[in-house]
């Protein structure tokens, strides 16, 4: 069964405003609001770029992947980490060299340290 549902412009643009909706309220409550932008990032079938020279690798969250570079910041079973170098499929957590299925699932909750562009 495929996870993909074919909205028209009309029902994505609905969907969305339902979701940005949510997304205030839960502002409002102080309460998490990153499964709401991931929905929103769905609907929408948005991309997150970054330079060809930046180190990236993907983190699977349960369902899907997250990109992460050096300086973003991920949740796992085992804490929040910082990623302080990339080589491969291996990032480096607290000066020590993991490959990077020792952390899955993990939710990617800041791509890079310094990342430009608007905030939602």
């Amino acid at each position: 069964m495929s996870d993909s549902i074919n909205l028209s412009p009309r029902e994505k643009n609905l969907l969305t405003e339902i979701l940005y909706d949510e997304r205030k309220e839960r502002s409002k409550n102080h309460m998490d609001t990153s499964p709401i932008d991931n929905l929103i990032d769905k609907a929408l079938g948005r991309i997150t770029l970054h330079r060809t020279d930046d180190k990236v690798v993907s983190l699977f969250n349960g369902d899907g992947s997250s990109d992460i570079s050096i300086g973003g910041v991920f949740e796992s079973e085992h804490g929040r980490f910082r990623v302080q170098d990339i080589e491969e499929q291996k990032i480096k957590v607290n000066g020590h060299w993991y490959h990077k299925s020792e952390f899955e699932p993990a939710i990617v909750r800041q791509f890079k340290a310094h990342t430009r562009g608007m905030e939602r």
